[in-house]
């Protein structure tokens, strides 16, 4: 449990003694290894967090895709789990309440963007009644090779049987449209009362998803896993832009 704030755990070529803020820096990476990302909800639980770190990097996870972390705030200080094997990045840099507390945390072994080689990872939650996140999301241009994955607190044919509930057929007609394939197999519950509301879908071939009981994290969502392959094609330039408010979020998915 420490202050948020990712430290650089990579080795850099040619680095500039004092680099501009979300300047590229070079790095090579592995272009024969899968790319492996880990999806849980956490339910805000305190222990549930800290399995789920322990378990990715147990299973040597590239990406750590969480919902609902948990966060703590002092008078100067916000507070979030973190892990040495990973870099910890937030969606806003601080916070001193619900309404403002971050409702992603992803983590990432020596990445500073989520921009690797060409491929956007999308760390997604929505609650049941919130609207907002999810309108930025289908206002969204998805670009090439993508991958969204998280909580989307919705049902549809698509991947539940049943009727459709909570803008479920919203997102199957946005996923249509944007030619995203899910990668869930239909009717594979995600949590343990037997609904999938944890969804990852991807415009990418060959990327698979597999709800995995053995990595269990104590919550009420079970965890994805999530492959895909061949994902390091190129020498990448990572760097990271860190969005501080929601209007800049909301910004930054428009541009």
């Amino acid at each position: 449990m420490v202050a948020t704030g990712p430290q650089a755990g990579y080795e850099a070529e040619e680095e500039p003694e004092h680099p501009q803020p979300g300047s590229p820096r070079k790095r090579h990476i592995n272009n024969k290894k899968p790319l492996r990302i880990f999806q849980a909800n956490v339910g805000k639980i305190p222990p549930a967090h800290d399995c789920a770190l322990a378990l990715a990097d147990s299973e040597r996870y590239d990406i750590v895709l969480l919902q609902e972390p948990w966060t703590a705030h002092t008078d100067n200080c916000s507070l979030t789990k973190t892990h040495p094997a990973y870099d910890t990045f937030t969606p806003v840099e601080t916070w001193d309440g619900n309404d403002n507390r971050p409702r992603v945390m992803t983590y990432t072994r020596d990445i500073l963007w989520l921009t690797i080689n060409g491929m956007t990872i999308v760390n997604f939650y929505r609650q049941n009644d919130e609207s907002d996140t999810l309108n930025t999301l289908i206002r969204w241009p998805v670009p090439e090779r993508c991958l969204i994955a998280g909580d989307f607190n919705a049902r549809h044919h698509t991947w539940q049987t049943g009727q459709a509930t909570n803008r479920g057929q919203e997102i199957a007609d946005w996923t249509s449209e944007n030619d995203l394939d899910l990668l869930n197999t239909p009717d594979i519950p995600t949590n343990p009362h037997g609904n999938t509301i944890d969804l990852a879908v991807t415009n990418m071939p060959l990327a698979e998803a597999t709800v995995e009981d053995h990595l269990a994290t104590s919550s009420d969502h079970f965890t994805l896993s999530l492959t895909v392959p061949d994902a390091g094609l190129a020498p990448m330039q990572p760097g990271r832009v860190r969005v501080t408010t929601d209007d800049k979020l909301k910004r930054s998915l428009r541009s």
